[in-house]
């Protein structure tokens, strides 16, 4: 149905080879050979002709059939269009760069977690330039090591209140600078949602000096 060949066109050695992009077949047909002479699955990916010549991007896997000597007796696969997904995703990859693009400018430590929020995944480098610490100190909740001992009981209950309710905070606090020195400043976050479901995918925060 998707590519327009006859079913003895497909089924002629190589025959579904035809329907592969120009580009992608020999790629293709080398894996192919490979797992088929090594026994082995695979999983590759290769643009696939519709009958009107249009490519589409899909997922190919291929899995040995073996007796029970271990013998392959034959192969069975599936062929996955990822077209749309492989689209949504330059998307996501587009406005992850114009994002990180927009908070590497910014005067203000910029920061992005996961949907629970206390997994903290991003941070500007404006952060490393005042904390002095590196990433891994600083995913998850290790920021908080640069709070002011007298704040952190306050600054865990307004995360608290986050996870409980969904609903961002406007919170002081003071942060250790790399020489030590505490220094005062306000923090917000709000929930990014799904515009479809309106579930929460992640939060977005600043702190500003």
């Amino acid at each position: 149905d998707y590519t327009g060949q006859t079913r003895t066109q497909a089924l002629t050695p190589n025959g579904w080879l035809r329907a592969v992009h120009p580009a992608d077949r020999e790629k293709v047909a080398i894996e192919v050979a490979t797992a088929v002479a090594r026994g082995t699955t695979y999983e590759t990916e290769y643009r696939l002709l519709s009958a009107a010549g249009i490519p589409r991007a899909f997922l190919a896997r291929g899995l040995p059939v073996r007796d029970p000597s271990g013998e392959v007796i034959g192969w069975v696969g599936s062929c996955t269009d990822i077209e749309d997904a492989r689209l949504a995703l330059a998307q996501v990859t587009e406005r992850e760069r114009e994002f990180r693009e927009i908070a590497e400018t910014l005067p203000q430590i910029v920061w992005r977690a996961s949907a629970n929020v206390v997994d903290n995944n991003y941070v500007n480098a404006r952060w490393f330039e005042y904390s002095g610490m590196e990433f891994d100190m600083t995913a998850g909740m290790g920021w908080m090591t640069a709070l002011h001992p007298d704040d952190h009981a306050r600054v865990g209950a307004a995360v608290q209140r986050v996870m409980e309710t969904g609903q961002g905070y406007d919170v002081q606090y003071r942060l250790r600078r790399h020489d030590g020195e505490y220094r005062r400043f306000i923090a917000r976050c709000t929930p990014i949602r799904d515009p479809q479901s309106g579930a929460i995918t992640s939060w977005v925060g600043t702190s500003t000096d």
